[in-house]
């Protein structure tokens, strides 16, 4: 399966909000054969390694009363899926860390800054609108 990634939208002092340390911004990334765009794929930081979480709705599983994720997207072929994960971690993962590495690596505190008044942090529609980092495509 073919990838492209299409852009790396980080999190900076000036657009970060409510938003943890730990958060270094969202990927762009674009599956050739099935011509699906993701956008807001997340980046964060745990420990030494970089991780990457795919946009997902939160809710309590009816029966047991627990917190689930349900993804927003995902392969349903587990093979084409650890393809996409692959990706992610092969070829975009030396994108971001070389960005992090150039500007600032966030601390490893964990301190929690206040909540923004509208609870959503004040950054999420600024990370669709701001230019991406990169603008070349990584071909798989």
């Amino acid at each position: 399966m073919k990838f492209e990634l299409v852009g790396h939208y980080p999190l900076t002092d000036k657009n970060r909000g409510s938003l943890k340390e730990n958060q270094l911004g969202t990927v762009h990334i674009y599956i050739v054969d099935y011509k699906i765009d993701i956008r807001g794929i997340r980046v964060h930081k745990a420990g030494k390694g970089i991780f990457f979480n795919f946009p997902h709705i939160t809710s309590k599983d009816p029966d047991t009363g627990e917190g689930v994720k349900y993804p927003v997207f995902r392969l349903s072929d587990e093979k084409e899926h650890k393809e996409l994960m692959d990706f992610l971690h092969q070829k975009v993962k030396p994108e971001v860390i070389a960005w992090v590495k150039a500007n600032k690596w966030p601390s490893d505190e964990r301190s929690r800054p206040p909540a923004h008044k509208n609870g959503l942090g004040g950054v999420m529609a600024g990370l669709t609108t701001q230019k991406p980092v990169l603008r070349r495509i990584i071909p798989r």
